[in-house]
């Protein structure tokens, strides 16, 4: 049977109307969900409530971006007697917005593969600078050495493509994507320092994110909370833009500010674990 991706929204139309009309219907997870740190929070085929559906939304940095599931429909409602079944037709989801699901995953992938390809890649020109320097205690004549200057610079290079990596993916997360760091957990690593060091970032970032959304409520701006009493003219200097334009700035610009600083931040975060551990 083929899983569905269906929103939470619709997710609880689903739920509440087989609860309402009686369906012999279960409507489980496709796929191990994974959490933060790298755990598996609810398993396969486990069946999903409206707090499941709370933990998914919680986990969904954008302020107001749908969130997706993976689930697959069961008819029956004991484990061995229930056989999978097709979603209702009349709550089908529409066209676009399972294309838009399918686009979603297609970047998650994409993304993920990115950032684990360009992680190991620095883990690799680390491994051969250090074997080209062939000790613990260089010196400042040993990096000026032809070959490792190069390397060095072969090492700056994949510092920076891992960076890109990252940003692109925290873009994808912060509009909502929570898969593109599920999925940076599940990437198959060959050294297993890159694999913890993956696990302490995405970790990290997500607990970073919780945190700062947890008292998002009604009458607050966005990330109000998390920069506290952050002016104007401090966020723009933190972005290293013109402090002048402060006092022109209003709502929906300063939002995507904030928005601007905190991705910027999670990328740090993100790549500083990563290379530190």
């Amino acid at each position: 049977m083929d899983s569905v991706t269906m929103s939470t929204e619709r997710l609880r139309l689903l739920m509440r109307e087989i609860e309402e009309k009686k369906f012999d219907y279960r409507i489980c997870s496709a796929d191990d969900i994974i959490g933060p740190g790298g755990g598996v929070y609810v398993t396969a085929n486990s069946e999903l409530n409206e707090k499941h559906l709370d933990w998914f939304e919680r986990r969904n940095p954008a302020p107001e971006g749908a969130t997706f599931v993976d689930v697959v429909l069961y008819k029956g409602t004991s484990p061995s007697s229930k056989k999978p079944a097709d979603v209702p037709q009349d709550l089908e989801l529409p066209k676009e917005r399972a294309r838009t699901a399918r686009e979603r995953e297609e970047r998650a992938h994409q993304q993920s593969r990115a950032v684990g390809e360009k992680a190991e890649a620095v883990a690799k020109q680390a491994g051969a600078l250090y074997r080209n320097i062939g000790k613990q205690d260089f010196s400042a004549a040993d990096l000026r050495h032809p070959s490792s200057e190069s390397g060095l610079k072969e090492f700056e290079r994949q510092i920076k493509g891992f960076h890109d990596a990252v940003q692109t993916a925290m873009d994808e997360y912060l509009s909502g994507n929570t898969l593109v760091m599920d999925l940076i957990l599940r990437y198959q690593l060959d050294k297993k320092t890159v694999r913890h060091a993956l696990n302490v970032a995405a970790f990290a970032t997500e607990m970073t994110t919780q945190l700062a959304l947890k008292d998002q409520g009604e009458g607050q701006e966005y990330l109000e909370s998390y920069f506290g009493k952050l002016d104007n003219e401090e966020l723009l200097a933190q972005l290293g833009e013109d402090v002048d334009q402060a006092d022109a700035l209003e709502g929906e610009e300063i939002e995507e500010k904030r928005r601007l600083l905190f991705k910027r931040e999670l990328v740090e975060i993100f790549r500083d674990c990563s290379l530190t551990i």
